[in-house]
């Protein structure tokens, strides 16, 4: 248990971020009833997404008192949004993140999609100024691999590279919007949503050097295996075996949660200024259970802030500033990143910096 428990910290708090690393399908905090959009009209968002020291204004990473100066939990990635409008109120909605973390000389990259229809179901006239949506959508994160190779100490011996393959998340959401003009040039948002998720991995491995001569270690089934490997293989063939962790049940599980939220925007002829918050409660099984139950504190809520400055540089065009800050992490929109090892890095707060460009047609 101690092995896969110290990989597993390392995952999180190295290759995910020790300063703070999320179940809402992102940017959840903007969802709105009206696209305003007319049918057969699309958006396209395309942006740059960033966490160094260089955009830490609010000295999140630099108070970490662990990786702070380092760059543990430096994040970049690009991401590609759509909207599409049909007719009869439906609309269309596809995403793409692709993500890069760093942990020393390791970089892991992880990659997000989500596929939402939304459908208005009942439009104000000029009187009522409000707007009613329901939307359905599904979302995941996954990593072909997530590697730490460097060497680390397990059971009074080192343990020189270690990785989980195929980590992912599924989610099923559905949302309940509204939106209402409170004049020429300001709008409200609210939001009521649920959801199910599910977390699941591959295998857990790692190589180990013993009198010389190289090891590959695996963990499956409740049983740690030890293989002599080459070029030594080729002198003995050494398998041991020996009792150990159930990595499934440690690392994967399903979750059911709710979120509320709302978005404030105002906009001019060539400017935009947006605020949205979302509150997420997840109940998770098993994993909180086997957390609390050794001590530790399982992390069911996070706040999100998210604020937005666009300004419009053609007819149809704008470039845009956006902030996101989180009160534990990614707990709700990373999903597979928590398990019942890991938890208590989630306590942390964690902040993204975006810049991108936007353009209807």
């Amino acid at each position: 248990m101690k092995a896969v428990q110290f990989f597993f910290r390392c995952w999180l708090a190295g290759c995910l971020g020790a300063t703070g690393v999320a179940m809402a399908a992102p940017l959840d905090a903007l969802l709105t009833a009206d696209t305003h959009l007319n049918p057969w009209q699309a958006q396209v968002e395309i942006a740059y997404d960033a966490v160094n020291d260089q955009v830490d204004i609010l000295k999140i990473r630099a108070r970490d008192p662990v990786f702070g100066g380092s760059n543990v939990g430096d994040y970049s990635g690009l991401h590609l949004r759509s909207i599409y409008q049909l007719p009869y109120r439906l609309s269309l909605y596809g995403d793409w993140w692709q993500r890069e973390i760093s942990y020393r000389a390791d970089r892991q990259a992880l990659r997000t999609w989500q596929l939402a229809m939304q459908y208005r179901l009942f439009e104000g006239n000029n009187w009522s100024r409000s707007s009613y949506a329901v939307r359905l959508s599904g979302w995941s994160n996954a990593a072909s691999t997530l590697s730490k190779s460097t060497p680390t100490t397990l059971f009074d011996n080192t343990l020189d590279t270690i990785t989980v393959t195929d980590p992912k998340d599924r989610q099923l959401q559905v949302d309940f919007l509204g939106s209402w003009r409170l004049g020429d040039r300001s709008e409200l948002s609210g939001f009521l949503g649920t959801g199910r998720s599910r977390v699941s991995i591959g295998s857990v491995a790692g190589t180990a050097t013993l009198d010389g001569c190289p090891y590959n270690v695996s963990f499956a089934n409740g049983i740690i295996t030890t293989r002599l490997a080459s070029p030594c293989r080729n002198l003995l063939t050494v398998v041991l075996t020996a009792p150990g962790p159930d990595v499934n049940r440690e690392v994967a599980y399903s979750a059911r949660y709710v979120q509320a939220g709302g978005m404030l925007q105002w906009h001019d002829l060539d400017w935009r200024l947006s605020g949205g918050y979302q509150y997420q409660v997840l109940r998770r099984d098993v994993i909180d259970d086997l957390i609390t139950s050794r001590g530790g504190s399982a992390y069911r809520t996070n706040h999100v802030l998210v604020g937005e400055v666009a300004r419009k540089v053609g007819a149809s065009s704008a470039v845009f500033l956006r902030g996101q800050l989180m009160s534990n992490q990614f707990v709700g929109e990373m999903p597979f990143a928590y398990n019942s090892v890991t938890a208590s890095k989630f306590g942390n707060r964690y902040g993204l910096a975006t810049v991108g460009f936007l353009h209807a047609f």
